[in-house]
């Protein structure tokens, strides 16, 4: 059974269309795998700290050797670290505004990649790795000077550390026409593949 984190937030530039394109993106990843279990982050602003010199010390820490002020320090880095790790794909839905990703978004991939450095080197685990995120990104329609690689290429940097190997962009349709499956499906077949190689 695959796992599939769906990522929201709370920004005034979601629209209808931008949510309905994300469902249907797990619409197709349920095609693959009618048993696939989907789990949602929503996030507002502020709601994700940034990760400063104190978690990176308490997570390298043993969790039996934790003080208790050591625990609530890294209680959040701990569970968004965990659904990360536990998911196959991250569906993230992000407005664009002048071709950049919302700060709910960025703040919360920027910490998770420091916690899963912090958390790898301080307790040598290593990462779930083959990830794919796929962002439904939806960007206004005046804005036309953006890059998508820009847009995938700071998400994959920011979370190769908690093993997501690849991150691919699809546009809403801001009249609501549904995603196409077939592109999803090569994406799920790439993560395949590198899960279950072919040997010789």
């Amino acid at each position: 059974m695959s796992s599939v984190l769906l990522v929201t937030c709370n920004t005034e530039t979601t629209t209808r269309s931008l949510r309905r394109s994300a469902a249907d993106v797990i619409h197709a990843l349920r095609q693959w795998d009618q048993g696939c279990l989907v789990r949602e982050r929503h996030l507002y602003r502020g709601a994700v700290p940034k990760f400063d010199p104190n978690m990176a010390t308490a997570l390298a820490i043993s969790p039996q050797a934790r003080t208790e002020a050591q625990w609530k320090t890294v209680a959040l880095s701990e569970l968004l670290l965990a659904e990360v790790r536990a998911s196959d794909f991250l569906v993230i839905a992000a407005p664009l505004d002048q071709g950049a990703l919302p700060p709910e978004i960025l703040a919360w991939s920027e910490h998770i990649g420091c916690a899963a450095k912090a958390d790898a080197v301080g307790r040598k685990i290593h990462s779930w790795p083959n990830k794919i995120a796929i962002v439904v990104g939806e960007h206004p329609i005046e804005s036309a000077d953006w890059s998508a690689d820009c847009v995938c290429r700071t998400l994959r940097t920011s979370l190769a550390q908690a093993g997501v190997a690849d991150v691919a962009l699809m546009e809403a349709d801001p009249d609501g026409y549904p995603l196409r499956a077939a592109p999803i499906m090569l994406l799920v077949a790439k993560h395949e593949s590198a899960s279950h190689p072919v040997r010789s």
